[in-house]
């Protein structure tokens, strides 16, 4: 049981789902809690971790991080011999882990009950007798968010380029659209403005006024043109006087 609970792979059904079917999985997921273990003892494995919690409460998930190799050989060095260290490293050692309860009062109780408490156990050679619970409840997160955590960590340098590339291509295709189809529209409604502005008729308002404004405004009327007549009669003479006169200097070469 415990090889096939370690055994599965993380895997994650949510881009294979509707957005209905998803919904209703985030309402069913927001009533679960989440536990952190951050430190797990030599000794503990996921049986008997689910066996302590269930007092508890009901759990569903529950999720081991190994160490890796070069952490248990630096942890190994210089403790016994070599067929000592080889059944040591058979055994598998846990770094932390994530429990999930199917309710949220059960993991906070879980948290207020044994946070930094003894394990403990009957016998007086039990090795996790000596060792503490850090336990920690993560707030608004569910077991979805985890996972994909999880798969990014995963994922090679490739799988993220090829990602990136992809959101960026995208992002820049949508960018153009939006250009594309607000230069449409400014074009439009320029050719709009021209056909109207050249179509467009005068309209000459009527405004009706009374018998001695006419007459002041036909007096003024007369003046204005006469004082501009006489205006352009000096500048015409003006003109031709000054092509009869001859320069000084002109005068001087000749005598």
């Amino acid at each position: 049981m415990e090889e096939k609970e370690d055994e599965q792979k993380i895997v994650d059904h949510r881009f294979q789902l509707n957005d209905k079917l998803w919904q209703e999985i985030k309402r069913e997921e927001s009533k679960r809690g989440i536990i952190y273990l951050s430190y797990v003892p030599i000794g503990l494995s996921v049986s008997k971790i689910r066996e302590i919690f269930c007092k508890y409460g009901d759990i569903d998930k529950i999720h081991l991080n190994k160490i890796n190799e070069e952490d248990m050989n630096i942890m190994s060095k210089g403790k016994g011999d070599e067929k000592k260290q080889k059944k040591k490293r058979n055994n598998n050692k846990y770094q932390d882990g994530y429990i999930e309860f199917l309710n949220k009062k059960d993991a906070i109780k879980v948290e207020s009950l044994l946070n930094n408490q003894p394990i403990g156990g009957k016998k007086r050679k039990n090795i996790l007798r000596e060792h503490f619970w850090h336990i920690k409840y993560i707030k608004n997160m569910t077991w979805n968010d985890l996972i994909s955590s999880v798969l990014l960590r995963n994922i090679s340098r490739k799988d993220k380029l090829q990602y990136s590339l992809k959101t960026m291509y995208k992002s820049y295709d949508q960018f153009l659209e939006k250009n594309i189809k607000d230069d449409n529209k400014k074009t439009m409604k320029r050719k709009y403005s021209s056909e109207t502005k050249g179509n467009k008729k005068l309209n000459f308002l009527t405004i009706k006024k009374s018998k001695e404004g006419n007459e002041r405004k036909s007096n003024t009327n007369l003046e204005t043109m006469k004082n501009i007549m006489y205006e352009e009669r000096n500048v015409k003479t003006e003109s031709k006087d000054k092509g009869k006169t001859v320069s000084s200097n002109l005068l001087k070469c000749f005598i």
